[in-house]
C-alpha cells in the first residue's frame, strides 16, 4: 500500500542551506511533520544532517542516467552515439553495470538516514540532436533480438546528421527504434523498483518527468512508468496555480489512462509573486482534479519563509 502524503511539499538544493543552516533548520521545523522534503544532493552527510535537525520526511532526489560530477570515473557506463563517441555525461539504461551502480547508491542512501522514498531524476534519453540515443554494444545486442539493426540506423543517422536530423524524420523512418528507446527506460524503471522493494518494502520509488505532449522524445511512456513506479512527479515550467489551470486538466487527462496503484505529483518553482489567494485557489484546483501532491521547489530562504507565512503548508 502506497502511503498518502500531504498535498503540499518542498524541494531544496541541499547546498543552499549550508551558509545559513540555523535559519534554514528553524524555518523547516515550522513545517508540518509529515511534509515530504525532496533533497537534491550527492552528499550523504546532508541527509544525516537534515534528519538530525528536522522532523520532516526526507526524500533524496537521485540523478539516474546523468552524472556530470562522476562521469569521468564511470565512462564505461556511458552512452555511445551514432558515431561511436561517448555521450557525456549520460549513462546507458541497458548497461547492466548501471543497475549495479544505482543499487549501491540506493543502499548508501538508505544507510545514511531514514528516508521515506527516492525520487529518480534524469531517467531519460533526450532527443536533442546531435544527442539522440545510444548505440553501445549492450543496446545493439538487445535491439538485434528485436530485429532492429542499430548499425544500419547509426550509419543512416550519421549521414543525415550533416543536413540536420529532426523528430518527424526519425518517427517516419525508425518507429521500432524509437519504441526500443522508450522500452529501455521503462525496463530500467522496473528493475529499480525491484531493487528498492528488496532493499526496503516501505520506501516508495518515484520519478520526475518533464510534462510533454511528445514524451517519446525523452524516452518516456507515462502509462508504463506509472505501472513500474509508486509516484510520477510531473515537472512544469509554468505557474500552474495561476492562469495555467488548463494544463492541470491536460495532465490529469493523461493520468486517467493509468491503471494500478500510483500517486501523481506536480512540481513547480515558487511563483515570483506569492499571491496568497491565487495560490490557495490553485491548491483547491489541484484537489478537484485529484492530484496527490504538489512540490514547491524552493531556491532561497526568503521563498521558504514566505510559503510558511502564507500558511499553504499548514
Amino acid at each position: 500500500m502506497i502511503p498518502r502524503f500531504p498535498l503540499i511539499n518542498l524541494s531544496i538544493d541541499a547546498e543552499l542551506y549550508r551558509k545559513n543552516s540555523s535559519e534554514w533548520f528553524n524555518s523547516l521545523n515550522n513545517l508540518p511533520e509529515d511534509t515530504l522534503l525532496f533533497i537534491i544532493s550527492k552528499n550523504y552527510a546532508h541527509f544525516t544532517d537534515l534528519h538530525s535537525k528536522t522532523h520532516l520526511q526526507l526524500v533524496p532526489v537521485y540523478s539516474a542516467l546523468r552524472d556530470g560530477s562522476n562521469f569521468s570515473r564511470n565512462t564505461d557506463l556511458a552512452q555511445i552515439n551514432q558515431s561511436g563517441n561517448l555521450i557525456s555525461p549520460y549513462y546507458c539504461p541497458n548497461n547492466p553495470k548501471v543497475v549495479s551502480l544505482i543499487k549501491n547508491d540506493f543502499e548508501s542512501l538508505h544507510e545514511a538516514s531514514p528516508i521515506a522514498g527516492i525520487l529518480l531524476d534524469s531517467l531519460e534519453i533526450p532527443f536533442q540532436p546531435p544527442i539522440i540515443g545510444c548505440f553501445c554494444a549492450y543496446c545493439s545486442t538487445l535491439a538485434e533480438e528485436k530485429g532492429i539493426n542499430l548499425s544500419q540506423i547509426s550509419h543512416e543517422i550519421t549521414r543525415k546528421m550533416k543536413n540536420g536530423v529532426n523528430w518527424n524524420w526519425v518517427t517516419k523512418n525508425y518507429p521500432e527504434w524509437l519504441q526500443f528507446r522508450v522500452d529501455s527506460i521503462s525496463n530500467l524503471a522496473g528493475k529499480l523498483m525491484i531493487t528498492i522493494r528488496k532493499l526496503e518494502p516501505n520506501i516508495f520509488l518515484g520519478m520526475t518527468v518533464p510534462f510533454s505532449y511528445t514524451p517519446e522524445m525523452f524516452g518516456h511512456d507515462y502509462f508504463f512508468l506509472s505501472l513500474y513506479l509508486d509516484l510520477l512527479n510531473f515537472s512544469v515550467n509554468e505557474n500552474i496555480l495561476g492562469s495555467k489551470k488548463k494544463l492541470l486538466k491536460q495532465i490529469r487527462a493523461v493520468a486517467k489512462k493509468f491503471i494500478g496503484e500510483y500517486r501523481i505529483f506536480l512540481q513547480m518553482k515558487v511563483p515570483h509573486e506569492l499571491n496568497v489567494s491565487e495560490i490557495k485557489m490553485g491548491i483547491n484546483t489541484l484537489k478537484k482534479n485529484s492530484f496527490d501532491g504538489l512540490i514547491f521547489h524552493v531556491s532561497t530562504l526568503n521563498e521558504l519563509k514566505k510559503i510558511i507565512k502564507i500558511g499553504v503548508l499548514g
